[in-house]
């Protein structure tokens, strides 16, 4: 039967016990994936700058009897273990201002450069017109059988029997 509770003489008796435990040598010393991964790291890195894939490093993994999958490889690899990877600069959407396309051409005319600022300048008419009254109140709203056509309405049982 096992004890649930202790003493402090338990307690200072199991300490002493585990302080004089030998150290085991490497061989003895077990490691999950995560461990193995980081002790293994320098060698990831340097496989990497060799042009080995992630896929390939893994595959070897599996060679060597070591259970290591692709997945669990990127998991617990360091950031630093990789060698640095150019970051992608995003696209802009941003639609260059006519100064900017005029600054991009060769030898821009300046004539035309400048009867294009002048048609930006040109005020342009606008439409004055009134839209046209609606009158909503002259519409009946729709009854529940418009609405619902698909719907079964059930015809009302007649009084007499």
């Amino acid at each position: 039967m096992t004890t649930t509770t202790f003493t402090q003489a338990m307690a200072q008796q199991l300490n002493s016990k585990l302080m004089q435990l030998p150290a085991l040598s490497p061989a003895e010393i077990q490691l999950n994936k995560k461990q193995l991964i980081e002790q293994m790291a320098d060698g990831i890195k340097a496989a990497r700058e060799q042009g080995y894939s992630l896929e390939q490093i893994a595959e070897v993994l599996r060679n060597e009897n070591a259970d290591i999958s692709l997945s669990v490889l990127k998991r617990y690899l360091p950031k630093d273990a990789l060698p640095a990877t150019p970051k992608r600069r995003a696209k802009s959407t941003k639609k260059p201002s006519k100064v900017q396309v005029l600054e991009a051409s060769e030898a821009p005319n300046t004539q035309e450069a400048e009867q294009d600022a002048a048609q930006d300048l040109t005020p342009v008419a606008q439409d004055t017109a009134q839209p046209e009254a609606h009158d909503f109140a002259a519409r009946s709203a729709p009854s529940d059988a418009e609405k619902y056509p698909h719907r079964f309405t059930p015809e009302p049982e007649p009084d007499n029997f």
